[in-house]
């Protein structure tokens, strides 16, 4: 279901925004491009997993469940509370999702990262 969803919406992402990203890219600085969104993916992986736990936790310990994971199978109702939880994380998720969106929408046509030389350097051939 929502994890399916997930991995197509990244796989859609990730080649269309590479490729965005390294078009507006100078060739001199492609492995500064690429690290750059390495290091903006890892990044955006960790908070958003960090959040995410956080929404699940306070989900299962607004209804009395502060226990370790391990124990959910023995546990009358935790295993609902943890699955209300990962319903609030990803409630949460398309929020902020439908959000970015929003914002990307309303950005001008086109960004670059990096300035297009002015004449002069481009006669000076820098």
């Amino acid at each position: 279901g929502a994890a399916g969803l997930t991995g197509i919406a990244m796989g859609m992402w990730t080649v269309p925004g590479n490729s965005a990203l390294l078009g507006a890219t100078p060739p001199e600085l492609f492995g500064v491009g690429g690290a750059f969104t390495n290091v903006t993916r890892t990044i955006g992986n960790v908070f958003g997993q960090a959040i995410l736990t956080l929404v699940v936790a306070a989900v299962m310990a607004s209804r009395g469940f502060d226990i370790p994971l391990g124990d959910l199978p023995g546990s009358e109702g935790a295993g609902s509370a943890f699955n209300d939880g990962w319903r609030a994380a990803y409630l949460v998720t398309a929020g902020i999702t439908t959000v970015a969106l929003a914002i990307s929408l309303l950005l001008p046509g086109k960004v670059s990262l990096f300035p297009a030389p002015s004449p002069a350097e481009t006669q000076a051939g820098r």
